[in-house]
């Protein structure tokens, strides 16, 4: 019996009606194992002699699905210090580095006594922390004509942790976090890394008791900032609620004089750059 004989008898007997039942199984790590159970019919000639047979048994076949990458789809400060439940501070938004430049703003500036001390980045299909390289530079202090290119790099490096399916939409958060005081009065820069591609480059500032906005190119701490807390005094606020510059979930007289400590201090309204 010619083997070419049998195997294109073989092909056109295979149809749905002769599979018993399909299987897919997840065994991990990307690896899936479909099982399927046959029994097919077979025509065979001997010395012209029609036979009549059939073929029954289970294919295996085993495969390694490509896991999509990690996808950025929300940043946020996380005011470590505040007494709340919800640390996460959604009135201020990092900036991402995308293709023109950009200017901070007051919504990209956070004003509170610690400086930045925590950041959560929202990823979608991040199973695992290896699986992103996160690296962090921040400017001078104050004003500054230093380029972000210059930038420095953050000691120490921070405290990072996976909150899986925790973040927006349930998505899988990374939670980072600095002592106290370590980036004050600066801007810093978060740079992720995906299988050696940068997917995005993230900027926050801190100037402690900014509450008004920038003018001619920098945010200053002035009287109307002192004033702009006063008058929110005794409100209680959540993480995001710049006036509670302490943090303590109140807005208090200690926040007014963390303020004015810190009356004239300038921070340089930074030009992000477009993407190179």
């Amino acid at each position: 019996m010619p083997f070419n004989f049998f195997e294109e008898s073989l092909g056109d007997a295979v149809s749905a009606d002769n599979v018993g039942g399909i299987t897919i199984e997840n065994l991990g790590g990307g690896q899936r194992r479909m099982t399927i159970a046959v029994n097919i019919p077979v025509a065979i000639e001997v010395s012209g002699l029609p036979l009549e047979a059939s073929a029954s048994g289970v294919i295996v076949a085993t495969a390694t699905v490509a896991a999509p990458a990690p996808q950025l789809v929300n940043a946020r400060p996380w005011h470590n210090a505040f007494t709340g439940v919800d640390k996460v501070d959604t009135g201020v938004s990092l900036i991402q580095r995308n293709a023109a430049p950009q200017q901070a703003q007051l919504t990209n500036i956070i004003s509170s006594t610690q400086g930045i001390n925590g950041v959560v980045l929202d990823f979608d299909n991040l199973a695992a922390l290896g699986d992103i390289t996160l690296e962090y530079k921040m400017s001078p202090q104050n004003v500054f004509a230093t380029p972000v290119a210059s930038w420095t790099d953050v000691p120490p490096a921070p405290t990072a942790t996976l909150l899986p399916d925790a973040g927006q939409a349930g998505s899988d958060r990374v939670r980072l976090t600095w002592p106290n005081g370590t980036i004050t009065d600066r801007y810093l820069c978060i740079r992720v890394i995906v299988g050696g591609n940068t997917i995005a480059e993230l900027y926050l500032g801190h100037l402690r008791g900014e509450m008004t906005g920038a003018s001619g190119g920098k945010f200053t701490v002035l009287v109307g900032d002192i004033l702009a807390v006063r008058t929110d005094l005794t409100q209680a606020k959540t993480a995001s609620g710049r006036t509670d510059v302490d943090k303590s979930g109140t807005v208090l007289v200690q926040d007014i004089l963390d303020t004015r400590s810190n009356l004239a201090k300038e921070l340089s309204q930074v030009t992000i750059p477009a993407n190179p």
